[in-house]
């Protein structure tokens, strides 16, 4: 009697995951036909950008980084040549 029920387990086991099995692949299908295909889209002809070696910037963008104050670079990098020594 042993072997049987575990024969009967493993028949419903199996039964029960194909049950599953098929359920989710039917309503996997018509989710799919339930989402629209996306339609074909026209690509528009493509303007050829032309790239130069130098950028300009915008007139204000070319101000504002003229009025940036740096502070006085050499003496930051003498500073910092020094406490670089001093280790």
């Amino acid at each position: 009697m042993n072997q049987e029920s575990r024969i009967n387990k493993i028949l419903v086991v199996t039964v029960v995951v194909l049950a599953v099995v098929f359920v989710a692949v039917i309503v996997w299908y018509f989710v799919q036909q339930q989402i629209p295909a996306p339609l074909p889209t026209e690509t528009a002809p493509r303007k050829e950008q032309t790239t130069s070696l130098s950028p300009t910037l915008p007139q204000t963008e070319e101000q504002e980084l003229e009025s940036l104050d740096v502070g006085d670079v050499e003496t930051d990098l003498q500073d910092i040549e020094r406490d670089l020594q001093g280790l």
